[in-house]
């Protein structure tokens, strides 16, 4: 039974990423597409052949094969910089941190659902490249120059929309150039550094709505694993767990458990982390940490209040609120009512779902491999 679940579990794993892959060879493809021109004229010559007055032959690499092979080394990179890819990676990458999962999902399924995701998101602006820029293109009514030029406006109306004024104009002030009237009048060696830069802060400032304070959670995660079940010992025992039907109600919905993490933070901020599990070596980073948590939840909201804005509620409170009967009942199916013994085919359920649940929840439904690996 264990070895089929691991079975499955590594084959899910492969399967992503070996999608995420042919999507992004079909995008290269995609792109690279011979012009008509091209193939009228017998294609794209990747060698020349000279005879020597001998009869000898010597071959050489055309200049235009290197220069796409160069090309081809450095598209995967461009298409990743100009997309959301970076922003949506990174997210991914601290709730991993966050969670403690340490390599759980491997990298190979996080880079597998950013690249899925970063599709997705790109889809419009893709799909008005290709309507514009390639298809007159292939249909032989733009010649090449032209179709790049029309696609590349196109996505660099995305990458504007998408990049910070106060980055375009820091990057613009170090390149010692004026602010720019226009958007057109941005050279990319500005306009790609600003982007990447806001993708970078507008990463980092999702991460931290979503984040638990994370050295403390990994070693509370850690003593889960290494001592799972076994009472005294595994942290999450502490957590009480409904008994009746109201008991419950309230715990599906989170309520309790924020107000546990609440005042797990305050009791860190105040010196007081002396958990069994927690390391005196990792005290003063514990208490830094959850001091700096909550100074920068506290001036979140009191800007909220002062300027009259309700973003917080929309993207953090509200979705929080609404998947926390998700989150709490997938919780309660991994240990609940298992013996509390040593054996980790005994003390921990794997649940079998449907593919939506296991690739929202990242195969986390298999948990007793989880714990096993």
């Amino acid at each position: 039974m264990l070895q089929n679940s691991l079975l499955k579990l590594r084959k899910a794993h492969y399967g992503l990423g070996l999608v995420g892959g042919a999507v992004l060879t079909m995008l290269i493809v995609m792109v690279l597409l011979p012009a008509p021109g091209f193939a009228q004229s017998g294609g794209l010559p990747a060698f020349n052949v000279t005879s020597g007055a001998e009869g000898e032959q010597t071959y050489s690499l055309s200049l235009q094969i290197l220069a796409l092979m160069s090309g081809l080394a450095i598209l995967p990179s461009l298409l990743l910089g100009m997309t959301a890819f970076t922003r949506i990676i990174i997210v991914l990458s601290i709730m991993r941190q966050a969670l403690g999962t340490q390599q759980t999902p491997p990298n190979q399924v996080l880079i597998s659902i950013a690249l899925f995701l970063t599709i997705f998101i790109m889809t419009p602006t893709f799909q008005v490249i290709y309507d514009t820029a390639v298809s007159p293109y292939l249909d032989g009514n733009m010649d090449p120059l032209t179709a790049i030029e029309v696609g590349g406006n196109i996505l660099r109306e995305f990458i504007i929309l998408n990049t910070r004024e106060a980055e375009l104009a820091m990057f613009a002030e170090m390149a010692g150039d004026a602010p720019y009237e226009d958007n057109d009048d941005v050279p990319y060696t500005v306009l790609m550094p600003a982007f990447i830069t806001s993708e970078l802060k507008t990463a980092f400032q999702i991460g931290f709505l979503i984040f638990l304070p994370s050295t403390w959670f990994k070693y509370f995660h850690l003593a889960h694993h290494r001592f799972t079940q076994i009472p005294g010992k595994d942290p999450e025992l502490a957590i009480e767990k409904p008994k009746t039907r109201l008991g419950f109600v309230k715990y599906i919905s989170g309520i309790p458990t924020w107000f546990g993490h609440f005042k797990t933070l305050l009791h860190n901020a105040t010196g007081d982390c002396n958990a069994d599990f927690l390391p005196k070596k990792a005290e003063a980073s514990i208490v830094s940490e959850s001091r700096l948590l909550i100074l920068s939840y506290t001036l979140m909201f009191s800007g909220a209040l002062l300027f009259g804005s309700t973003a917080l509620f929309w993207i953090w409170i509200l979705p929080v609120f609404l998947g926390q009967p998700f989150l709490r009942l997938f919780l309660l199916a991994e240990h609940g009512l298992c013996p509390t013994v040593a054996n980790v085919s005994d003390n921990t359920r794997t649940t079998f779902t449907n593919q939506i649940v296991r690739f929202i929840a990242w195969n986390m439904s298999y948990h007793t491999e989880h714990h096993t690996l």
